[in-house]
């Protein structure tokens, strides 16, 4: 049964996704272009999935493929849990392992105890459940698994979701490696079970992540801030560190990272977000009666401090609170945004539940609940 205009349906999920992939990829974006893209993406994904095997059948194109696997994922008649299991044990790149993450089936346990007895697999069980949409707190162990590979990500999904173990997070282990570790005491801060002094005393091995030198900056202690500097330029995290530091000697470093060609890619976008104003980018000539990224900041500064407000973190050029975050957060789309988020939850004392890489369409009304609890 081919519907009507079913070829440009066709062509238009392969352009959505193709465009879909390039959004993600990004830093930093705009949240309300990449929301608009995902509700075009599933509309046409869901008319294919009327009919997954008439999709482009004589087409073996990558893109293709994975327009095709996401029409029968989504009909009337998907795959089974074992024959996802065994087309990723033996191909992990297949798009039934994207579409496993991101688009979870509604009732989870069927696919865990398929993914179970492959140790290879496991990994994908938590990603499965970071996007589940309800908590379902029977299926977590009492302990992190033992295995490197899942603890981490085990550790990286429970991390921020409110219905993972707290025991999880309650004593760090030592000997996990380090990225494990990091999202360990992660969970431990955000959920008050471990003070900043703890996170302090890892800082060697947090300093070799991104999601570590977040972390760091997230203390807002003082002793982690050369950790952050030495981080600089080739680490785009450690800008986003001293925004989330929010101090007047992270914010001076900050600032003083807009001279220096190597560190102003990642540095530009993170003090954009504390002080809300819009710099020259970095591509092409600037007219010599521009002032540089470097003077406009250090004039946005000098101001901030007359008007006294430079001794206490700010957000957007306002002191920072839980409403000048929910407003950055739900403006903007990308991996930069878990440092902001991770501030929220420190700020509430809880996890927010809300899974990097979330589509628009959950991560909105889950940011909109917040704001009205908070």
């Amino acid at each position: 049964m081919i519907l009507p205009l079913w070829r440009d349906h066709e062509r238009l999920a392969v352009q959505c996704y193709r465009m879909l992939r390039h959004h993600r990829a990004l830093a930093l974006g705009p949240a309300t272009p990449l929301a608009r893209l995902e509700r075009r993406l599933l509309a046409h994904w869901l008319i294919l999935a009327r009919d997954p095997a008439s999709v482009c059948p004589d087409d073996g194109g990558d893109l293709i493929h994975v327009t095709r696997c996401a029409a029968r994922w989504l009909s009337t008649r998907p795959p089974a849990p074992e024959e996802v299991r065994d087309c990723l044990r033996e191909h992990p790149g297949h798009p039934w392992g994207w579409l496993l993450e991101h688009l979870p089936p509604e009732h989870p346990q069927p696919w865990l105890e398929a993914l179970t007895p492959c140790p290879t697999l496991a990994p994908w069980r938590w990603r499965m459940l970071a996007h589940l949409a309800v908590p379902a707190p029977e299926i977590c162990p009492a302990h992190v698994p033992a295995a490197p590979d899942e603890a981490l990500a085990a550790l990286r999904w429970g991390a921020d979701v409110p219905w993972a173990p707290a025991d999880w997070f309650r004593h760090p282990d030592p000997t996990l490696p380090p990225e494990a570790l990091g999202w360990q005491l992660r969970g431990g801060l955000v959920r008050g079970l471990l003070p900043p002094s703890r996170i302090q005393r890892h800082e060697a091995s947090l300093a070799g992540s991104a999601q570590g030198l977040r972390l760091l900056g997230a203390t807002g202690l003082p002793q982690v801030l050369p950790r952050l500097l030495d981080a600089l330029p080739e680490h785009p995290a450690a800008a986003w560190g001293l925004a989330l530091h929010g101090t007047r000697a992270a914010t001076d470093i900050l600032i003083g990272a807009l001279a220096d060609p190597r560190a102003l890619p990642h540095a530009l976008p993170a003090f954009e977000a504390v002080s809300g104003l819009t710099l020259p980018g970095i591509q092409g000539p600037r007219p010599l009666s521009v002032p540089s990224p470097q003077e406009q900041a250090m004039v946005w500064w000098r101001r901030v401090q007359r008007d006294g407000l430079g001794t206490i973190p700010l957000w957007q050029g306002r002191p920072r609170s839980h409403g000048t975050l929910l407003n950055w957060l739900e403006a903007h789309a990308g991996r930069d945004t878990d440092g902001p988020q991770l501030l929220l939850s420190l700020g509430l004392g809880r996890p927010l539940g809300i899974p990097p890489g979330a589509w628009q369409n959950r991560r909105h009304p889950a940011l909109r609940q917040l704001r009205h609890d908070t």
